[in-house]
């Protein structure tokens, strides 16, 4: 866990293929980790990942750009630049079955920032 005073921010860009949902995986699980996240509320953060990275929009672009960041006890996942309205859509239509609405159900807070082009994902402990 890092001390109250220490914050890391990675950012991360991965190419269509795939790899891109492994490596996104394990920057998300290293900078969860590295927050000091308990191992449940590390697989919250990876279930919203897999969701968000199932959406036949995000899906189809060449890169996903995601700033992950690690505090004492809470982790953010920043998603963008996006095309106008599309942090709001991810926001809304990030399903999976029998879970239902995934980010709502197991984030801490989600918002849209910086106009509507980048959506902000916080998980706490």
């Amino acid at each position: 866990m890092i001390d109250e005073t220490d914050e890391l921010t990675v950012q991360v860009t991965a190419g269509r293929g795939g790899a891109r949902l492994p490596v996104l995986r394990r920057a998300v699980a290293a900078t969860c980790a590295r927050a000091g996240l308990p191992l449940d509320r590390i697989e919250d953060a990876l279930l919203i990942l897999e969701a968000l990275l199932s959406d036949r929009r995000l899906a189809r672009r060449e890169e996903v750009h995601l700033v992950l960041t690690a505090r004492p006890e809470s982790f953010e996942l920043l998603v963008g630049p996006l095309a106008e309205d599309e942090a709001e859509r991810l926001l809304q239509s990030a399903d999976l079955p029998i879970v239902g609405p995934v980010i709502q159900r197991l984030a801490s807070d989600a918002i849209t920032v910086d106009g509507g082009s980048h959506l902000l994902i916080v998980v706490d402990s």
